[in-house]
């Protein structure tokens, strides 16, 4: 099993994917072709009755991994009730 990222490997990681953070928590960064330049956006993976729901919490820029972790959390109690 992969080690979830920490803050600083948010920071530095490069590689175009999904990176696992947390339970269902992914850093997504992807690289544009044109440019190279990289972007990275949180964005949270959940089943929502029995489906599958991505939902984004903003880019990395704007949101940090404590606030990224309190959406994810907040929103994953409010899909489980």
């Amino acid at each position: 099993m992969k080690a979830k990222l920490t803050a600083r490997k948010c920071q530095t990681i490069k590689a175009p994917g999904w990176h696992k953070v947390a339970t269902t928590l992914y850093l997504v960064v992807s690289i544009n072709r044109n440019t190279g330049t990289v972007r990275k956006s949180w964005v949270q993976k959940l089943r929502v009755a029995g489906k599958p729901q991505t939902y984004g919490l903003g880019s990395f820029e704007d949101v940090t991994l404590t606030e990224a972790k309190q959406a994810a959390t907040l929103r994953r109690a409010a899909v489980l009730k």
